[in-house]
């Protein structure tokens, strides 16, 4: 096996032995995906690990099912980024009538599919619609409204003047604004709002954003071991979110769960004291 250098900042590099399955440089980005002893196949987007198969069920449960049980009625539900389908996958256990996936660079699902298919049955259901399209822009044209708005975006580069995301414009204050039109009456946007702990500054200015143009904020993370970091998330709206039923909600739904227990879902979203430490 060769190594590959893994980017968690500026700062911070992680060496892993891999070996290369497949890499493509597309037009918005470069893709790899690789096998690794200890995590599996892992895709990497520009050498930042976006998931592993070791413990993607553990990121795509947390980032999907607090919101999707706060809900009372979640019946449409709007995804942008996530080719990769994990979201999706976890979003169509739910009672929802219509989910459409909106990703800039179709080859993220084509070579995961491919190459890792953690969701490949899920692409297949008729709930589902796929939108190869710019989230911002179709954010700005589109007549449609949801329920629920995921945002499962690569990192941002807020902070560094000179590396640049695809999806840099989807964590500003214009960005959410612009989302809530898009939203139904009580509705909810989810989104992954970097690491605290390596991040802290781009986690700081998602959260920001998201104060400034949302009535309720309910900030949260979780450790993801392919990450080798804090990962956190915010989900905001303009109604009153009730996070006391969600364990209640996803048992009556029974919805099936590998990497967390309904009351760990619930326990997500409780106050921590080491949330005091995250500059948010």
């Amino acid at each position: 096996m060769t190594q590959i250098e893994c980017r968690l900042n500026n700062e911070i590099r992680i060496v892993m032995d891999y070996k290369l399955l497949v890499e493509k440089q597309t037009e918005f980005q470069n893709i790899k995906i690789i096998d690794t002893e200890i995590f599996g196949k892992v895709l990497l987007i520009d050498n930042i690990i976006q998931l592993s198969e070791k413990d993607e069920t553990l990121y795509h449960e947390t980032i999907v099912h607090p919101a999707m049980a706060i809900h009372s009625e979640p019946s449409k539900v709007l995804v942008i980024g996530g080719g990769d389908g994990g979201v999706i996958r976890e979003v169509l256990k739910h009672p929802v009538k219509e989910v459409v996936l909106v990703e800039i660079d179709k080859e993220v699902i084509e070579l995961v599919n491919k190459e890792m298919p953690i969701a490949k049955n899920s692409f297949k259901d008729k709930r589902l619609k796929i939108l190869y399209e710019d989230g911002e822009k179709y954010i700005k044209e589109t007549k449609e409204k949801f329920d629920i708005i995921f945002l499962d975006l690569t990192d941002p580069e807020l902070v560094d003047p000179i590396r640049v995301s695809a999806s840099d414009e989807l964590f500003t204050t214009k960005f959410y604004k612009n989302v809530k039109k898009v939203l139904k009456p009580k509705g909810i946007i989810v989104s992954q709002t970097d690491s605290p702990v390596v991040e802290p500054e781009e986690t700081k200015q998602a959260y920001n954003a998201f104060k400034k143009t949302y009535k309720e904020i309910i900030f949260y993370d979780t450790f993801i071991p392919s990450f080798f970091t804090v990962q956190s998330f915010c989900i905001v709206s303009d109604s009153k979110m009730n996070t006391k039923n969600i364990a209640k909600v996803l048992e009556k739904n029974k919805i099936k769960l590998k990497a967390n227990s309904y009351k760990q879902i619930q326990e997500l979203l409780e106050p921590k004291a080491v949330d005091k430490l995250f500059p948010h």
